[in-house]
């Protein structure tokens, strides 16, 4: 189909290539986009384009690098890129309103409404009103309804004319076409800017399918067409692709009157399109009653997969009779069983998150089904499991940040194939590989122990915490409360410089500070405290405070012996610096 020089919308996913896969941070999985004059939707395939200036047609869908459209010339002065529209011409015009497309919503700006979202499915609404007749001016309200689906090269068209006059409505366009018709649905396309070897197909209830090639025909098969539609060639750059109409209800069905194959080029150029349509019988609607049509678009990369689910298998055998070879399958859409590979991307076994790895397939209304929980603390760096079923799946690390096994580092951030996400859901409908990879930091464990003066724990620091900061390197500040005497903690490991703030309304005082049995600091005052320390990667530190009592330290017999034997060790350091003075002195 027609190769675009650069991709025309934004893509909201990164499609799924072999052994590869996207994620979603998010719970609805079809995405859709609003921009003027164009509405996008980002299924697992394809992304479709729908013009909502010009009747809500679809201009363009998007697979893989390849953006699939064409020029269609209707006329002088009409000229769009479009893949599937819709021809209503209003009845009881002149002959001049043949060349009109698409007829009555030519120039009708679609509000569109979404009706429906789930992880699965996008329903869309468009209303609009046509006026009946020239003449008369009758009003008739068709509702355009597109259901996409996620996983699905395909979605669902209907359309509702419903009557608001008190009169019947007539949808007989006879005279101007010289057939009993009322409206028409069409693909058009060029594929790989070659639209001259396209092929042409058309399908009817029990006379299977015919192909042809650069054709200008119709075919009239009253009741009995069940798909018309374009296939590329064989010679097209790109996985083989199809536009096909597909009548979904027997109701439909009835109504198809015939199929026209034609071609279009723009004069005295090549450019132009391969087209079918499908032509419907004229019909009436009674007064404030209402007539359903029922379609199903495919356009995507067409294989033997979905020929099967769409119970035309048969044209894969007429496709064979002119070279044409669908595949079974797509590398990134496959039968199941899907082997899955986790690879958990770590050094050492000692950095596995303490955390769970919860896979759940999300079901068609959105709920989770859990699949398997993973305990990744004693979990072999590859896993492999299988899943039965295609679907959309749900990962989730919980939690999402935490300790690792050896307890010397904490995990801080999940990367899942280089994506920085807590949860994915990744669409698996083909073997696939994941690799998992955290944020790991070393840390520190420090205990804080706040004690008197007899080095028993304080219990009064419950009523009158200590409040102690924490400074790194960068200047990023920890302020913790100490409101019991023995507190564990972690840091980052690095240079730290310790701030003790002195307790307000109280008669103990801060006096010594150990770390690590080393003894750091002697301080008796009421203003704060500071000292610098390191904390070193992936081990456990002690830090102490000691704090004496004011009041208590004259009548304490410890405090009184501790201060004799103080003043004690000073007296006889001083005594033998006097004696040394006076020997030097003789000598």
């Amino acid at each position: 189909m027609c190769k675009s020089l650069l991709i025309l919308f934004t893509t909201f996913l990164i499609l799924l290539h072999p052994i590869e896969a996207f994620f979603i941070n998010n719970s609805s999985s079809l995405k859709y986009e609003r921009v003027t004059g164009r509405f996008s939707v980002k299924t697992y395939f394809t992304t479709i384009n729908l013009n909502t200036i010009y009747g809500g047609f679809i201009e363009s869908y998007q697979y893989r690098d390849n953006t699939i459209s064409s020029t269609r010339f209707f006329k002088e002065g009409i000229i769009r890129n479009t893949v599937f529209y819709e021809i209503i011409p209003p009845p009881e015009a002149s002959r001049e309103i043949i060349e009109w497309w698409p007829g009555a919503i030519l120039i009708k700006l679609i509000n569109m409404s979404i009706v429906e979202n789930t992880p699965y499915k996008l329903v869309v609404r468009m209303p609009t009103s046509l006026t009946i007749g020239l003449a008369k001016g009758l009003n008739v309200t068709l509702i355009k309804e597109y259901t996409f689906y996620y996983d699905k090269p395909y979605f669902d068209a209907k359309y509702i004319f419903i009557n608001n006059e008190n009169q019947e409505v007539f949808f007989d366009l006879s005279r101007e076409y010289n057939r009993p018709v009322s409206f028409f649905l069409e693909v058009s396309s060029c594929f790989d800017n070659d639209f001259s070897d396209d092929f042409q197909i058309i399908g009817n209830i029990g006379g299977g399918f015919t192909v042809y090639q650069n054709e200008s025909i119709l075919i009239v098969s009253k009741g009995r067409i069940n798909l018309v539609g374009l296939v590329s060639s064989i010679d097209d750059d790109i996985q083989l692709q199809a536009l096909l109409i597909i009548p979904l209800d027997q109701n439909t069905i009835e109504y198809t009157y015939g199929a026209y194959l034609y071609t279009i080029k723009r004069p005295g150029t090549e450019i132009g399109a391969s087209i079918a349509r499908l032509e419907l019988y004229s019909f009436s609607i009674k007064p404030g009653s209402n007539i359903t049509f029922s379609f199903r678009i495919y356009a995507g990369p067409l294989t033997d997969i979905f020929l099967k689910e769409l119970n035309i298998m048969g044209l894969k055998r007429v496709l064979l009779e002119k070279a044409v070879f669908t595949p079974p399958d797509l590398p990134e859409y496959k039968n199941p069983p899907y082997r899955v590979d986790l690879n958990i991307q770590l050094p050492s076994i000692d950095m596995y998150p303490n955390a769970n790895l919860s896979i759940y397939r999300i079901l068609e209304n959105g709920s989770l089904e859990l699949l398997k929980s993973i305990d990744l603390s004693y979990s072999l760096l590859e896993l492999s499991f299988q899943i039965d079923k295609p679907g959309l799946y749900r990962f989730k690390i919980d939690p999402s940040y935490g300790f690792t096994r050896s307890g010397f580092y904490i995990y801080e951030e999940t990367f899942i194939n280089n994506v920085s996400i807590d949860e994915a859901i990744v669409p698996i409908y083909s073997d696939i590989v994941i690799n998992i990879d955290f944020k790991i930091t070393p840390i520190t464990w420090i205990t804080l122990l706040i004690v008197d003066e007899n080095f028993k724990l304080m219990e009064s620091v419950r009523d009158n915490p200590v409040v102690i900061e924490l400074k790194d390197k960068y200047g990023n500040i920890r302020r913790i409360t100490v409101k019991e005497p023995s507190i564990d903690l972690y840091v980052y490991s690095g240079t730290y410089e310790i701030v003790v703030k002195p307790l307000e309304f109280s008669d103990n005082r801060l006096t010594d500070i150990f770390f690590n049995e080393y003894y750091v600091i002697h301080s008796i005052g009421s203003n704060e405290t500071r000292f610098t320390v390191v904390f070193r990667r992936g081990s456990r530190d002690i830090v102490v405070f000691r704090y004496v009592n004011l009041k208590t330290i004259g009548v304490n017999p410890y405090v009184i012996i501790a201060i004799i034997i103080s003043l004690a060790t000073v007296a006889s350091v001083l005594g033998f610096i006097l004696y040394r003075l006076v020997r030097g002195r003789r000598l």
